[in-house]
Formats: C-alpha cells, structure tokens, sequence
C-alpha cells in the first residue's frame, strides 16, 4: 500500500510492506522515515501495534470513501488521499515544483520542447517508489532546473512550463 496523504494542511507519503517471510512484520514509510512495525488483527478489527522499540498501541482505521479516519493511541486523525502523479504548480501554473523529497531519476524534456498536459516531464524517486513529475496543461518547456541524481526536497523548482499559444 503507498499513497499521498491530507493531513490538515499536511501532505505526507505513506506506504507499507510486508517483511517477505514475516507475516505479521510491515516496513512503514511516512515520508523519507522508515520504521519496521509488528502488527496483529484484534478480535474486533482494531490493530496491535508493536513498535519495537518496547511501545504498544491500538490502531483503527475507517474508510469514508478515499478518506480514511485513522486512530492510533487514542489520537484520531482524518487522511484524505492525494493525487501523486504531478509536482505542486505555481498560481500561474507554470512552474512545477518536488512535491516532496527524492532523487531525480529521469528527465524527459530539454528547453524548448512542446509538451501536452499529462506528459511525464521528469521522475522524482522517494521512499523505493517513482512518482512523474506531469505537465498540467498544454505548453513550451521554459527551464529545467534540476539534473538526473539531483536530490530535492519539497518544494524545489524542477521545470517551468509556458502556457502554449
């Protein structure tokens, strides 16, 4: 499981994994932190956490919708999913920003070059997973600030884009 989430005004990437050959041991990501998490399915569907570092909590989650309410030792939090498929755009929608931090791994376009809105522009690789870098709409590569092996954090102008016309 890996997605961007909405945290109040807080945007994190969470994933978890299965340990291969642990059936109860997941590796969870929240953002760049990695923590190794044992957890059991309680008789009423809640979660045993087990932190390894000697801390146990009781976790719920509870879907509503693609948001999902999720309580972890009495505190409650409300995640609404977020698209992860395009960096974070200026007002005028023309400069594409790290919509968080990564190494860049691809890019597709140089200066100069016409783009349609939903080209993948550039690859931002973060917590083992690519996340495209997309143009939002119609236009003229004006500048590509970043390089392949560059690494950027959130925020981090990578590619400005005109609009066409």
């Amino acid at each position: 499981m890996s997605m961007r989430v909405r945290v109040g005004d807080r945007v994190a990437e969470i994933a978890a994994r299965r340990t291969p050959g642990e059936d109860k041991v997941f590796s969870v990501w929240i953002d760049d932190e990695e923590r190794s998490v044992r957890a059991t399915v309680l008789p009423d569907g809640a979660f045993l956490l087990d932190l390894g570092d000697g801390r146990q909590s009781r976790a719920r989650v509870t879907r509503d919708g693609d948001a999902r309410w999720v309580t972890v030792a009495g505190r409650t939090a409300l995640l609404h999913r977020v698209e992860a498929e395009s960096g974070a755009v200026d007002e005028a929608g023309g400069l594409l920003e790290a919509p968080m931090p990564g190494k860049v791994v691809a890019i597709s376009v140089e200066v100069g070059d016409s783009v349609s809105a939903g080209d993948a522009l550039l690859v931002v690789e973060a917590m083992k997973m690519e996340h495209p870098i997309r143009a939002p709409h119609d236009g003229v590569v004006s500048a590509v600030n970043a390089e392949v092996g560059e690494m950027v954090s959130p925020g981090t102008a990578l590619i400005s884009l005109e609009e066409d016309g």
